[in-house]
């Protein structure tokens, strides 16, 4: 955005709004913000996401019931989540990836993964056959067969 002739880069952190400034980098503002938020992911008329105690969940998009409810805790209110073929894919910020079936009738895991040893807060990326995951201190790649 351009803020008085400004060009800035406005983005969420763990614990803040920040702005820095598109040609140099450098630290405009910033504003404390605690987020609570997910990505939730529509699919087949179904939308999954991560409640804010830190349930995956599914709702059936048309009527806006709940079809399923998991009982397992995932971090707290925030969750990248994407659509991968057959699969959906988790990741909280409690750094594992979870795996699970697009299902409407129940939560139905696939696989769960640690991917990290510090918290992850941004979308895994899918590329082919590799899954790129980012914590708070490196970039890891891991290969899907």
């Amino acid at each position: 955005m351009t803020v008085a002739g400004t060009k800035q880069i406005v983005t969420l952190t763990e614990k803040n709004i920040v702005a820095v400034g598109a040609a140099d980098g450098k630290l405009l503002w910033k504003l404390p913000f605690a987020p609570q938020y997910n990505t939730p992911v529509l699919k087949d008329g179904l939308l999954f996401g991560l409640s804010d105690r830190g349930n995956l969940f599914c709702i059936n998009a048309q009527t806006g019931e709940t079809a399923w409810t998991d009982t397992a805790q995932h971090g707290k209110g925030f969750a990248a989540i994407v659509s991968a073929d057959d699969a959906i894919l988790a990741l909280p910020s409690t750094s594992e990836l979870i795996v699970f079936k697009p299902d409407g009738k129940a939560y139905s895991e696939i696989a769960k993964y640690k991917v990290a040893e510090t918290p992850t807060y941004a979308h895994p990326i899918l590329s082919d056959n590799h899954i790129f995951v980012k914590d708070q201190e490196s970039l890891a790649m891991y290969s899907v067969e």
